[in-house]
């Protein structure tokens, strides 16, 4: 008699953890709604506007016109051509996973920095380094002027502390 008590009891604490998970998800899914109903911002700007599921913002390119099977190098220069300033491989790769976050974070900051680094080489891309920081910012070279020096329409948005 013991043991089937048990058995009930382990299969009622089992369908009760099932529901919990179910209104854990449920919850989650309100949250996410709610915080895109409001307008995520992203560098000032708002990347949703209307409430979307997780589902649709996977399905959904945030910006028309984005690539998710182009290549590095093609989702590189969209990135730089919808934010319009210089940008880091860090900023990069945010506006990529903004687009596909179903993709693991460190390689695409892995394949962004190594084709930032092709490109610059091949004079596709110039980097930038406003004041003494890690790293640098890069951009279009016809967003720089003869001797190098970055034209004030492409500068980025950060001070130099970081704040």
């Amino acid at each position: 008699m013991s043991t089937i008590s048990d058995e009930l009891i382990l299969k009622d604490l089992q369908k009760k953890l099932e529901e919990f998970y179910t209104q854990e998800r449920q919850i989650k899914k309100d949250i996410e709604k709610t915080k895109i109903a409001i307008g995520l911002y992203s560098n000032g700007k708002i990347v949703f506007s209307s409430a979307q599921t997780e589902e649709e913002k996977n399905t959904t390119p945030l910006v028309e016109g984005y690539n998710k099977d182009g290549s590095w190098k093609e989702k590189i220069i969209f990135a730089l051509k919808q934010n319009g300033v210089v940008m880091t491989t860090k900023e990069v790769t945010d506006f990529i996973m903004k687009h596909e976050p179903e993709l693991e974070e460190g390689k695409v900051y892995i394949g962004v920095g190594a084709n930032i680094f092709q490109m610059v080489d091949k004079k596709k891309l110039k980097g930038y380094k406003p004041f003494k920081m890690k790293g640098q910012y890069y951009g279009n070279p016809t967003w720089f002027e003869g001797n190098g020096k970055l034209l004030k329409n492409y500068e980025p948005k950060v001070q130099q502390d970081g704040w």
